[in-house]
């Protein structure tokens, strides 16, 4: 069907003209509402017959994006304002076909806004596409978290109550900006989303606001009833958060216990270190006083020594001087002959 489309545009010219063609027109300020409505319709038919290959030559030539953007913001017309968001989102779209991961929040935003319209039918549509959706696909779910379902849900609900409430000071009967029907279409997707095992995280402050107002109130009883399930289910999760929290909280505790135990033993190896250093030191001064003791007892004995030895040496000195002057008067007899009596030469 393709090939048949794109054969059929193409005997108009190549797309990518075209797409030129019809982008330029939508700049023109004398183009009239039902020609941009023509060129937008084209435009979606031109895209959609493309090949994936072209996506890129065709977004940095035509400047489709530009024209579509700025006659979004300049028209009054609601069906320019749609078409051009159509072939805004589709562009978006074509350009993401050659990666792998799927962008679920551009796919799902049109479902959302089907399940907040206030025609009940159209809402039913949404929801029921939504559960399909999110009933294959987990990344689904994260999508609609991430878009903020939860937290535009509780904002329509609230202005919708608010409104309400307003409404019955001066009205006894129920009245709403949104039927009940799509009311519940709202909440019965919120719960959906509560009752998976996603992590929603702190975004449902706002909606748990609303539904403890709301319950206090005098909605319809299947209205009331789907909040008090909802508030249920948020304090459940609030338990199991507060739980979780203090078992983190637990965690990092004794994490921080074992730490400083952790010092607490690396002091005590440092004092024993010091300890039995100043003890290695201690038995080091007290071998070197010994060894400086043994040393002064050894000099005191070799002194003694000397001073004994000294005093025998003077003795024995003196014995050997005694012999050489008793020699100087030993008396000679051959010299006694040779001398001269003095008395006879007298």
């Amino acid at each position: 069907m393709t090939e048949t489309l794109r054969s059929q545009i193409q005997a108009g010219g190549d797309i990518k003209s075209q797409i030129i063609h019809h982008s330029t027109r939508l700049r023109l300020r004398e183009t009239s509402d039902s020609e941009k409505i023509k060129s937008l319709t084209e435009l979606l038919i031109l895209i959609i017959a493309s090949e994936q290959g072209e996506w890129r030559e065709i977004m940095g030539e035509s400047g489709i994006i530009e024209s579509l953007s700025g006659l979004m913001l300049e028209t009054a017309n609601p069906r320019i304002r749609t078409l051009s968001g159509s072939v805004i989102q589709l562009v978006q779209q074509i350009g993401t076909e050659s990666t792998e991961q799927t962008d679920w929040r551009t796919l799902l935003s049109p479902l959302i806004s089907l399940l907040f319209n206030p025609d009940q039918q159209i809402s039913n549509s949404g929801k029921q596409s939504l559960f399909q959706t999110i009933g294959v696909k987990q990344e689904a779910l994260l999508a609609l978290v991430d878009i903020g379902l939860i937290e535009q849900g509780a904002e329509t609900l609230d202005l919708t109550f608010t409104s309400q409430q307003s409404s019955s000071q001066t009205s006894s009967s129920y009245q709403s900006d949104l039927p009940q029907g799509v009311i519940m279409n709202i909440l019965e997707v919120i719960d959906k989303i509560l009752k998976s095992d996603i992590q929603i995280g702190d975004k449902t402050k706002k909606l748990r606001i609303v539904a403890q107002r709301v319950v206090q109130t005098q909605p319809p009883k299947q209205i009331k009833l789907a909040f008090q399930q909802m508030l249920l289910i948020l304090d459940q999760d609030q338990e199991e958060n507060d739980i979780q929290s203090l078992q983190t909280a637990l965690t990092e505790t004794q994490n921080r216990l074992r730490e400083a135990d952790e010092r607490i033993r690396a002091a005590e190896e440092i004092m024993r270190n010091t300890e039995e250093q100043r003890r290695s030191e201690e038995q080091q001064k007290r071998e070197a006083q010994e060894q400086l003791r043994i040393k002064d007892a050894e000099n005191q004995r070799l002194q003694a020594e000397i001073g004994r030895f000294q005093p025998q040496t003077g003795q024995q000195q003196q014995q050997q001087n005694i012999p050489a002057q008793q020699t100087n008067f030993n008396w000679n007899p051959s010299e006694q002959a040779q001398q001269p009596n003095r008395g006879t030469e007298e």
